[in-house]
């Protein structure tokens, strides 16, 4: 079982302003995806593994997709646990996203590896 110790994923998991922008509403999606929105246009989608011999369903990514005013819906943090990296996760939460919040955006402002991710997916979209 992999180690949850990571950060960045830690602060995706947990609701946005430490719960203080208001209640989150939670949906269980297909595909082992979950779905919480508030009240203030963030919508966290998160993919889910079952481990052999786990109970329950374990997070190994998640983005935050805002979606303010006239602006398109911005995928604005992802991350994945490393040993999950590669596995098509970020590409299928970006599926799910922009399929019940339209087109998506990328943050300009990203990491090396968020630059490889988006490409990824704009590459895959290219192709449909």
């Amino acid at each position: 079982m992999p180690s949850y110790s990571s950060e960045d994923l830690k602060c995706l998991l947990t609701s946005q302003a430490g719960g203080m922008t208001g209640p989150e509403e939670h949906f269980k999606l297909p595909a082992d995806i979950s779905l919480y929105r508030d009240d203030f246009g963030s919508f966290r989608f998160v993919s889910h593994v079952r481990y052999v011999g786990e109970p329950r369903q374990c997070p190994v990514a998640a983005i935050q997709v805002m979606v303010r005013f006239d602006m398109p819906p911005t995928v604005a943090n992802a991350y994945t646990l490393p040993l999950y990296r590669r596995q098509g996760h970020f590409s299928r939460l970006c599926a799910e996203a922009a399929r019940l919040l339209g087109p998506l955006t990328h943050s300009l402002d990203r990491s090396r590896l968020g630059e490889i991710a988006v490409a990824a997916v704009l590459r895959k979209q290219e192709k449909q």
